[in-house]
This record gives C-alpha cells, sequence and structure tokens, in this order.
C-alpha cells in the first residue's frame, strides 16, 4: 500500500473511531466511489485458507533471491541508516494510550464548552497527525520484508472473500462478492475499494478479537 493511500485509510479510520456502532452484526459498512460495501468477519474455514496462503507465499519469498525478513530488515536500518524501527513500535504505544485520553478529554467537554471543544479537538489532531507520520514511516521502511509482504498478502486473500457490494435489483437490494475470486482480486488494479475495505476490515477483527 502506498504512502497516500496509507494516510488516507488512517485518516478514515480515525474519523469513524468514535462511533462503535459503525460495527453492526460483525459487519462495517462504508461507502466508497457511490457505492456502498461492507466487510464482514471471516469464517474459520476462510482463516484457515487465508493461513495456506500466506504461508504458501513465504516459502516463496523465502526461495527468492534478495528477499530479507523483518529482524535483519530491522538490523539493517538501525546499522546503516540509524532508523529503529523497535522505538518507533514503542512510541506507537505510548500514542495509543495518548490518544485514548484525548479522546476521553473531548468526551468529558459540555457542549456549550466550545472553547475547550476546541481545544481538545486540537490536542486530539495533534496525537493522530504524531502517530500517522509514524506508522506511515514504518509502514514505508518496512514494506520490503518478508514478513510484512506475506501479512499483506494475508489480509489481502480475507479482503477478497471478505468484501461484498450492495447493490440493487428491481425487486430487492442484495449483497454480492467485491470480487469473484482472490485471483481477480489480485489482477484487478490498485482502487480505493481495496484499500479502505482492507483498513475496515483490519479494525473489525482488531476489535471483535479485543
Amino acid at each position: 500500500m502506498s504512502i497516500k493511500h496509507v494516510k488516507e485509510v488512517i485518516e478514515e479510520l480515525q474519523r469513524n473511531s468514535l462511533h462503535p456502532e459503525l460495527i453492526q452484526d460483525n459487519k462495517i459498512h462504508f461507502s466508497c466511489d457511490n457505492a456502498i460495501y461492507r466487510v464482514r468477519m471471516p469464517s474459520q474455514l476462510e482463516l484457515l485458507e487465508a493461513d495456506r496462503e500466506k504461508n504458501a507465499y513465504q516459502v516463496k519469498l523465502l526461495r527468492q533471491d534478495d528477499t530479507i525478513t523483518l529482524s535483519e530488515l530491522k538490523k539493517v536500518l538501525k546499522e546503516k541508516q540509524g532508523i529503529d524501527i523497535d522505538d518507533m513500535e514503542k512510541q506507537l504505544v505510548v500514542l495509543e494510550d495518548d490518544l485514548q485520553q484525548a479522546y476521553e478529554t473531548m468526551a468529558k467537554k459540555h457542549d456549550d464548552d466550545i472553547e475547550g471543544i476546541e481545544e481538545a479537538r486540537k490536542g486530539l489532531k495533534a496525537v493522530e497527525d504524531k502517530r500517522g507520520v509514524i506508522i506511515r514511516e514504518i509502514s514505508d521502511r518496512t514494506s520490503p520484508s518478508i514478513d510484512v509482504q506475506s501479512d499483506n498478502y494475508y489480509m489481502s486473500y480475507l479482503t477478497a472473500v471478505c468484501t461484498e457490494k450492495n447493490e440493487e435489483t428491481e425487486t430487492d437490494v442484495i449483497w454480492n462478492k467485491a470480487w469473484v475470486s482472490f485471483k481477480e482480486y489480485l489482477e484487478c488494479e490498485d482502487s480505493n475499494v481495496k484499500y479502505f475495505a482492507m483498513g475496515y476490515l483490519t479494525t473489525l477483527i482488531m476489535k471483535v478479537r479485543s
């Protein structure tokens, strides 16, 4: 996923993070490119198949030349460029707490406290912006690693099988798979639907499992 699209997905998810009603019946609905979509929780069988796809892809990468594991890449980045990914990840944990505190501060403000609400909103945005910069930096630096590529392949598979599009017929409103198969998903060009579907599915899985 490109830096531009990572930024867009992060901002979109952050805008909706205060709306727990976004998740209904283990599904998240969203609009994109003038259409309505939803992502649903994968079944156990789909999760097992996603693991098989990921493992096969990881083996394929390991057999190629000029590939590198995440731990090796972190070491190279730290030694050669002074970039400490582990430290960045620790910063994200701290910022996650700061983000929660900022949400709680905003929630406690009275509706008539316009100045206080604006100040809290600025504080929240500052934390979100700082967190977004670090996430994009980590994503950009670690994307060449075998671990990240195989994880992305795993989520790509789940996105392909768990994304549905709302379509109206003459007599009913139905939900059809956004992509007929994983092969079609991989072969079609990158799009906003792909990026946002993966972002929302990741959020759904994390929230349901938490």
